[in-house]
């Protein structure tokens, strides 16, 4: 059985400690390393910093879907992959350091397995 958290939240660079300590919060609340849960608010620093840079205090919508052995992060915004293409350095990190990674629309989707 899975379990969805959504929020919104403005892009600004102040709410980055927000988000990082909500995904720190979701993904200890299945049991993740403490490893993963730094590697996962890496991923999410990565994204948010993407975005950051693409707008100015519009909102954006942050989706996290739990199972038990997984967690996918979702952020849905509409202009990231206008810009994809000068990101590189950001997108290896994310590969390296995640199980899953999805470009689908306006969505960026982040998974990560127990």
């Amino acid at each position: 059985m899975s379990e969805k958290i959504k929020f919104i939240i403005p892009k600004k660079h102040e709410n980055l400690t927000i988000i990082r300590l909500t995904t720190s919060a979701v993904a200890n609340k299945i049991s993740f390393s403490i490893e993963k849960i730094e590697d996962l608010k890496v991923c999410v620093s990565e994204v948010c910093n993407m975005l950051f840079q693409n707008g100015d205090g519009e909102d954006f919508e942050i989706d996290y879907e739990i199972s038990e052995k997984s967690l996918k992060i979702s952020f849905k915004d509409g202009t990231i992959t206008e810009y994809i293409d000068k990101y590189e350095i950001n997108l290896m990190i994310l590969e390296a350091l995640l199980d899953s990674l999805d470009f689908r629309g306006d969505n960026i989707t982040l998974e990560l397995n127990v």
